[in-house]
């Protein structure tokens, strides 16, 4: 069985993701070690892409009438806190690499160079049984929705 990876160079699995995605990764690991989990999940990723004001998901779930705060706050609460962690390396749980995977589909899929973190947030859609899709999906958010709102910003 072959195995999909995230990109071609293996030594960094991020090469093709543009500097805001990567900014969105990292932000992720930090949100998962502060909070204290064990790997980083989907919902951080989703915590640091609404928590960029300056990027295109708050656009998103404002095209989509929905407010940023209360979004916010309700994909938060999915979060038990825990002790933070002093790690310097968490793993990335298997949903969240399977995200990743359909980040980079979505970004294939458009024709994009780099994955983008509008390729982040339209992944977090791809499984409508993800609690990330759950709470996008009380504000009207669903992959399709989303994907029409990400061709209408750009």
């Amino acid at each position: 069985m072959e195995h999909e990876q995230v990109n071609e160079d293996s030594s960094n699995p991020f090469v093709r993701y543009s500097p805001p995605a990567v900014d969105a990764v990292e932000a992720a690991f930090v949100l998962a070690r502060q909070s204290g989990a064990n790997s980083i999940e989907p919902i951080h990723i989703l915590i640091g892409l609404v928590r960029d004001r300056e990027g295109i998901v708050p656009q998103i779930l404002a095209a989509a009438h929905a407010q940023i705060s209360a979004v916010q706050h309700d994909i938060e609460q999915l979060i038990a806190p825990m002790a933070p962690h002093t790690l310097s390396e968490l793993p990335f749980s298997a949903s969240m690499r399977s995200m990743l995977l359909g980040a980079d589909r979505e970004a294939k899929n458009t024709g994009a160079l780099l994955t983008e973190p509008q390729h982040l947030f339209l992944a977090l859609l791809i499984d409508a049984d993800s609690p990330e899709a759950r709470v996008l999906s009380k504000y009207g958010l669903d992959l399709d929705t989303a994907r029409t709102l990400v061709e209408s910003i750009k």
